[in-house]
């Protein structure tokens, strides 16, 4: 799966938006606000970036990351 269609299947997660929200301290309750927040955490305009921006992409994983081991918990 492509990182683009990754991130737009977390954004319409709910837990997702959750875990954003707790990180940055606001409310984050949509998918489009969540995209909006993916798209600024990570420096680009478009989540399709996510595929071909080597520095977005690695700022995506991690934060993938960090979702995944707060859901553990």
């Amino acid at each position: 799966m492509s990182l683009a269609k990754g991130a737009g299947i977390l954004c319409n997660n709910p837990a997702f938006r959750v875990f954003l929200s707790q990180e940055l301290n606001q409310r984050i309750d949509t998918p489009k606000k969540a995209a909006i927040v993916v798209r600024t955490v990570c420096h680009i305009k478009s989540r399709a970036e996510l595929n071909t921006n080597d520095e977005a992409a690695h700022v995506w994983r991690q934060l993938v990351a960090e979702f995944n081991r707060t859901k553990v918990k």
